[in-house]
C-alpha cells in the first residue's frame, strides 16, 4: 500500500544520484531508479537511457533513389563511428556495411538497415524506385534458319515485365505459341511442337502483366522468313 496521491518521495538512481526525479547523463547505459514514499513503500524500475551527446540522429539514404531497370544505387547509413550495421532486402542480407552498393536492381525495393551501438539500436529503411523501360520497336519479322542472326523473335525490354503473357496465332486463329514470362531465354524460334512452322504472317497478342486487368496490351503481326 502507499505510493498514491500527493506526498513526499525520495529517489535513488543506480549511479548514486539521489533525491531528484530527473538526472543529467553524459553517456548511454541501463539505469535503475528506486522511489520511496513517505510511508516507506518502494518501487523500482529499469530502462535503457541514451545521452544526446553520445549518438547523433541516425541517417540512412540511397543515391540515387530512382534508377532505370537493371541500374545501381549506393546505400549509406550512419549512427555512430563504432556502430554495427546490418542491411537487408526482401531477398536476404547485404554483405557490405555500412555502405553497400546494390546492382542490377530490377524492381522497386525497400532496404532496411539495423544500426546498433552498445545497448542502443535504431532501424531505418530506404526505397529505391525502378523505372521500367518502354516496349517499342517490336520486330515484325525474323528468320529462324540457324545462322545465328535473328533466329528468334526478341522483344526488347520484355524481361522487365516477368508477369507478361504472350500468344501467337496463325492465319486460322490457332495458337502456335504461348508463354508466360516471355524473355530472350525462351523466345519464339518459329517452331511448334518441335516442328518448323511455315513461312507466313502470324499474329501476336501479349499483356505486360497477366495479373492486372488493365495491364498494357500489345498486338501486331510477325513474319517468319525462311
Amino acid at each position: 500500500s502507499g505510493g498514491t496521491g500527493p506526498g513526499t518521495y525520495t529517489y535513488i538512481w543506480s549511479d548514486g544520484q539521489a533525491t531528484n526525479p530527473a538526472i543529467d547523463l553524459t553517456g548511454s547505459s541501463s539505469m535503475t531508479a528506486t522511489v520511496t514514499d513517505e510511508n516507506g513503500c518502494t518501487a523500482t524500475t529499469s530502462t535503457v537511457v541514451v545521452g544526446n551527446d553520445v549518438l547523433d540522429p541516425s541517417v540512412a539514404y540511397a543515391e540515387p533513389t530512382v534508377v532505370s531497370y537493371g541500374g545501381s544505387s549506393g546505400l549509406t547509413a550512419f549512427y555512430h563511428e563504432d556502430a554495427d550495421y546490418a542491411w537487408s532486402t526482401p531477398n536476404g542480407p547485404l554483405t557490405e556495411f555500412p555502405s553497400p552498393m546494390v546492382t542490377e536492381i530490377k524492381e522497386t525495393t525497400n532496404y532496411i538497415v539495423i544500426m546498433s551501438y552498445g545497448e542502443c539500436a535504431d532501424v531505418r529503411s530506404v526505397t529505391v524506385e525502378v523505372l521500367n523501360p518502354q516496349i517499342n520497336n517490336i520486330p515484325n519479322a525474323f528468320s529462324p534458319n540457324n545462322d545465328g542472326i535473328n533466329d528468334t523473335w526478341i522483344i526488347n525490354n520484355i524481361e522487365a515485365y516477368p508477369e507478361n503473357k504472350l500468344k501467337i496465332y496463325n492465319r486460322w486463329g490457332q495458337v502456335v505459341y504461348k508463354q508466360v514470362g516471355y524473355s530472350p531465354e525462351n523466345a519464339f524460334n518459329g517452331k511448334r511442337l518441335g516442328q518448323d512452322l511455315p513461312e507466313a504472317t502470324y499474329w501476336y497478342h501479349f499483356v505486360l502483366d497477366q495479373n492486372i486487368k488493365e495491364s498494357e496490351k500489345y498486338t501486331g503481326t510477325v513474319i517468319i522468313i525462311r
